[in-house]
């Protein structure tokens, strides 16, 4: 009886040995309970290296998982930031359109008075007078346009021309006025010869750095030129 167990036994072993065990097991010498234990810990071994194999796969699987997620996310977000954008281009548009249409309806330009002095005006007065000098001229459009400019043109006094701004309108430098109308143009100009590109618009408008056109542009309507170009696309 006992050879018919070690004989069931060895054959057990080859089995398992040609099943894939990578150490061949030699039964030689070795007693019953030690091919027990021998058996046992290959079965150990082949079950530790199956339970670390399922972890790596539930954790490439959780990976997986995550960065499906992600992506949908980050699509999600893009459709989002797409719509948004063209949203607010169109309200840009809009809001620059119905600006030019207000400064067509506006009354007719202050009269200098007949001793052709604009210093007889008041503060509000020759406020008006100056800008709608810049605006209709287009002064704003030359890059060197400054105070100096104004002062030569109509013979005010840089503190003159300063006092209007600041005490009779809400824009307290000149600079601000000329930020504000060279941007408008930009726009306007971005909407009529769609071809150009930002480099193009940036001189066209009077500015000289198209970091500086950027950053203004950015900070007044929310977004870049660039990304309001393909917006409006």
């Amino acid at each position: 009886m006992k050879k018919i167990r070690h004989l069931i036994l060895n054959i057990f072993l080859f089995f398992f040995v040609l099943g894939g065990n990578a150490n061949i097991l030699t039964i030689q010498g070795y007693t019953e309970p030690d091919v027990y234990n021998r058996l046992e810990q290959e079965i150990a071994k082949h079950r530790e290296a199956s339970r670390q194999a399922t972890i790596r796969t539930s954790v490439l699987g959780y990976v997986g998982i995550l960065l499906l997620l992600f992506a949908i996310y980050a699509v999600s977000k893009w459709r989002s930031t797409q719509r948004n954008n063209r949203i607010l281009a169109q309200q840009i548009t809009e809001a620059v359109k119905y600006k030019k249409k207000y400064q067509d309806l506006r009354p007719t330009p202050v009269v200098v008075p007949s001793s052709n002095s604009p210093a007889e005006l008041s503060d509000s007065e020759l406020f008006a007078y100056l800008r709608d000098l810049i605006e209709s001229e287009r002064l704003y459009l030359d890059p060197e346009f400054d105070r100096q400019t104004l002062i030569q043109r109509t013979g005010l006094s840089k503190e003159r021309i300063g006092a209007a701004f600041s005490q009779g309108s809400d824009q307290e430098r000149i600079t601000t006025l000329v930020r504000e109308l060279r941007l408008e143009y930009a726009v306007r100009l971005m909407n009529e010869q769609p071809e150009l590109n930002v480099e193009q618009v940036c001189i066209a408008s009077g500015f000289t750095n198209a970091d500086t056109f950027t950053r203004n542009f950015k900070s007044k309507y929310g977004m870049t030129p660039s990304v309001y170009m393909k917006s409006k696309a």
